[in-house]
């Protein structure tokens, strides 16, 4: 919001977003996607060096995947999880077209100081469990009363929730001042000193939606939906070299910058660069 508007006569797909955002980062994904499909089918044996790349497992006849082998899903899974590990480096790349990640600037000074600050005076809230439960039925049609029996029970089932919170709220302001308050304080100094790992879980939001996108995955990965989406678990290094997308496209991003910087003049360099959250 701090950035001047673009130009009117500025397209929304111009030719450097086309090249930037289809071309460089395009072409880094699929680096990664084959280059781990190619690694899970050298796991699996299909290939080494002096063999075909054709003795990949082969897709199934008619492109019925319900006939499909283990292995062939497997390679499914292995090209497809690098769409993961990539996005997190974009999304991280994109919350500024300047400063680096790996900066102290690429947060606003009073951003992080105010939410640092926050982190080290949190408590544990405290909460009151209130329940009331008063309904009147007088002569109700057939739907309103299918809609007050459905309230009552969802207020009813409710309950054991409400109080099991009620009692890990109270556990832990007994814990407040021995061992919340100092771990807090500790918590707000050392992100203080480290403040490139700070950078990267600074916005709850981002943290959030890259939890979410991975615990999706082991969902679709782990989980009966496998067979609807025609994936299956694979070796735990093979997950573990898909992020070295990530790595190359934030590699990519910081040398962008890094020029990006230089062609700057100072003024124009802190105005909307240095200003995010």
């Amino acid at each position: 919001m701090e950035r001047p508007p673009r130009h009117r006569d500025e397209k929304l797909l111009s030719l450097d977003f086309i090249l930037h955002c289809y071309f460089v980062q395009g072409s880094i994904l699929a680096f990664t996607c084959y280059a781990t499909y190619y690694y899970m089918g050298w796991v699996l044996g299909a290939w080494r060096p002096g063999v075909s790349l054709s003795s990949m497992p082969a897709s199934p006849g008619g492109l019925r995947f319900n006939e499909a082998s283990w292995p062939y899903l497997q390679t499914l899974t292995a090209y497809f999880f690098p769409t993961i590990t990539t996005q997190i480096a974009n999304v991280m790349c994109k919350r500024s077209s300047t400063s680096s990640l790996f900066s102290r600037e690429f947060l606003n000074p009073r951003f992080r100081r105010e939410s640092l600050e926050a982190i080290a005076r949190w408590h544990p809230p405290r909460y009151t469990a209130r329940v009331k439960i008063d309904l009147h039925v007088t002569g109700a049609t057939e739907p309103a009363a299918a809609r007050a029996f459905f309230a009552l029970s969802a207020s009813l089932l409710a309950l054991p929730f409400k109080f099991l919170w009620l009692a890990l709220l109270h556990a832990a302001v007994k814990l407040e001042d021995r061992v919340i308050v100092p771990f807090t304080a500790w918590l707000s100094r050392f992100l203080q000193r480290h403040y490139v790992l700070y950078n990267f879980i600074s916005n709850p939001l981002i943290d959030l939606g890259i939890l979410f996108e991975l615990v999706l995955c082991y969902v679709f990965f782990y989980s009966p939906l496998a067979k609807v989406y025609y994936f299956a678990p694979v070796p735990w290094h093979v997950y573990l070299f898909a992020f070295h997308g990530m790595f190359l496209l934030l590699a990519f991003e910081e040398v962008r910058k890094y020029y990006r910087r230089k062609s700057l003049v100072p003024g124009m360099l802190g105005s909307g660069a240095s200003n995010v959250t």
